[in-house]
């Protein structure tokens, strides 16, 4: 199935687009899993939508998720269901942690450690940079080159 984007002003029936055409498919291949993905606060009101659009007004092959139901969902279905995902603080608490340890060692970022919402974006930059690159190894790399260029820390 090709990647599609739907585009519109509030209101103009996007949504509404998307679940009939999740409905048609489902009745349409009835031994296929469908899965609609959301945001979390919205998870609740796209079930109750598509149950009431749905001409038999069930969902039985139509999954809604949001993102971090889908995560634990591929954690279940790979086996690593027993890991525990970090939130934010807990990402940050790890990092205070390890920057406390090697504070004297880190020359371009120990002025600026212990400064309110430092950490955190040290925490949004290593997201940025492992999204971006694959593979532990070019990972490394690039943080190693960060960690050594002061110039590209903007402040």
């Amino acid at each position: 199935m090709p990647l599609k984007f739907v585009f519109g002003p509030s209101g103009s029936g996007k949504s509404t687009y998307l679940y009939q055409h999740v409905i048609e498919e489902s009745e349409k291949y009835p031994l296929k899993n469908f899965i609609v993905l959301v945001p979390e606060q919205f998870t609740m009101q796209t079930q109750k939508d598509l149950v009431s659009m749905h001409p038999r007004h069930g969902i039985m092959n139509i999954d809604v998720l949001s993102f971090a139901r889908l995560a634990y969902r591929v954690f279940e279905e790979t086996g690593t269901k027993q890991m525990q995902v970090l939130d934010d603080e807990g990402k940050n608490l790890i990092l205070r942690k390890i920057a406390g340890d090697y504070e004297n060692k880190l020359t371009v970022l120990k002025g600026n450690i212990k400064k309110l919402g430092y950490i955190s974006e040290v925490k949004s930059v290593i997201s940025e940079l492992h999204s971006m690159i694959s593979g532990k190894k070019r990972w490394m790399r690039c943080w190693i080159i960060w960690m050594k260029t002061p110039d590209c820390i903007t402040s």
